[in-house]
């Protein structure tokens, strides 16, 4: 669940009583001067969250028309099915009557008692403290001021898109800062889980031109409140007829999968 009043917290929303106000600013924005496709994830959970009062399983957001830099756009939640042990909702986000994106949540508190297992495995990673702090030299200018640097990002193998040479493996992984954002909440997951034409542009060697169509966030694990660090291990799929595929599994420092995103964009030549 999350606190909208922590210390540098992400989403800078008016909170009415049926319909939040998500206002695009350049913090919220991605490198083009559009919104940022990790604000509508991260909105979409906490409202659900929020109108359910229980966590959030999965969300699947679709991004059906751009927003820039000074648009408002209303957000409105609406369960669908309120069940005894999962809701489905929609959260849809309008301008002047146009449907910005619109997001499909299962929210629920689950079963403490039931099945569980972990099949993936954290990769080797050196601790972020060991690391270099961000700067002109190691992260490129085009993500400056943006949202993609709302959170401290170190790297922890692989490069940025246009620091290095193309990647075979299409595969980086970094750690992000959540107390940068208010602290390791399902909204920050969300919010950080949309980076994957990151990997694209790695395994390419240059940053591509592009456009989320979906991202999907599944929760493996409640974040802890006291996460600080968590590790982004992100990896290219595919690209084929313009289309960008990829994956992140989010982990804390202890090896915990919190959650695993996928997303898809249509990816241009840079």
């Amino acid at each position: 669940m999350n606190d909208s009043t922590a210390p540098g917290y992400l989403l800078d929303v008016e909170r009415g009583e049926t319909t939040w106000t998500l206002e695009v600013s350049k913090a919220m924005s991605n490198p083009l001067g559009s919104l940022y496709g990790g604000a509508p994830v991260a909105v979409s959970i906490e409202m659900a969250e929020h109108v359910v009062g229980a966590p959030c399983r999965w969300s699947t957001t679709r991004f059906l028309s751009p927003s820039n830099i000074g648009d408002r756009i209303d957000v409105d939640c609406r369960v669908d099915v309120a069940g005894k042990r999962t809701s489905q909702a929609t959260v849809t986000g309008t301008r002047d009557g146009n449907v910005i994106f619109e997001t499909m949540l299962g929210v629920g508190e689950g079963k403490a008692d039931g099945l569980r297992g972990r099949w993936v495995t954290m990769p080797d990673a050196p601790d972020p403290e060991s690391l270099n702090r961000p700067d002109a030299e190691n992260q490129p200018p085009w993500v400056m001021e943006t949202a993609v640097v709302r959170a401290e990002r170190r790297m922890a193998y692989g490069h940025f898109p246009g620091l290095g040479p193309a990647q075979e493996d299409g595969r980086i992984g970094m750690w992000a800062r959540t107390s940068d954002i208010g602290g390791c909440t399902s909204a920050a997951l969300g919010w950080l889980a949309d980076c994957v034409p990151m990997s694209i542009g790695a395994a390419i060697g240059k940053m591509p031109m592009g456009m989320s169509l979906d991202n999907t966030v599944r929760f493996a694990s409640e974040p802890p409140a006291d996460t600080d660090w968590i590790l982004l291990d992100i990896r290219a799929g595919a690209v084929e007829h313009g289309y960008g595929y990829g994956t992140v599994h989010i982990w804390t420092q202890d090896g915990t999968l919190l959650a695993t995103g996928t997303q898809t964009a249509i990816i241009r030549s840079p």
